[in-house]
């Protein structure tokens, strides 16, 4: 469980935030400069990131501390990295580029519109 205010009993009980990111490598947010960027406020390229010696983590968590409340996100660059179950805890989803991106995205119980499953 995580630490701060709230604490990990939502954690506990619904399982770790999920927020996806783009795979595609000329995306402007990806698997290798979200965490820097969510957990210090620091935004590197990709090309910047790789420089650094940075590799793709096969499990991705974020800890960000805001307001007292550390909280913990697991990051996925990939639908096929979720189960049916795993979209309820989706809490933010970051897009570059058109819709097709999202064909491989299990949204029919949201009429198969990402919107939908926001909104």
């Amino acid at each position: 469980a995580s630490g701060g205010k709230a604490g990990g009993h939502e954690e506990a009980k619904l399982g770790i935030p999920i927020i996806i990111v783009p795979a595609g490598k000329t995306s402007l947010i990806n698997a290798l400069n979200v965490k820097e960027l969510l957990e210090q406020g620091i935004f590197k390229t990709r090309e910047q990131r790789v420089a650094d010696g940075a590799r793709r983590e096969e499990k991705l968590t974020i800890t960000h501390l805001e307001d007292g409340y550390n909280g913990r996100y697991k990051v996925v660059d990939s639908p096929q990295q979720m189960r049916r179950e795993d979209w309820q805890r989706v809490v933010a989803v970051f897009v570059q580029g058109p819709e097709w991106q999202f064909k491989d995205f299990d949204l029919s119980s949201y009429g198969g519109k990402l919107v939908n499953f926001f909104g």
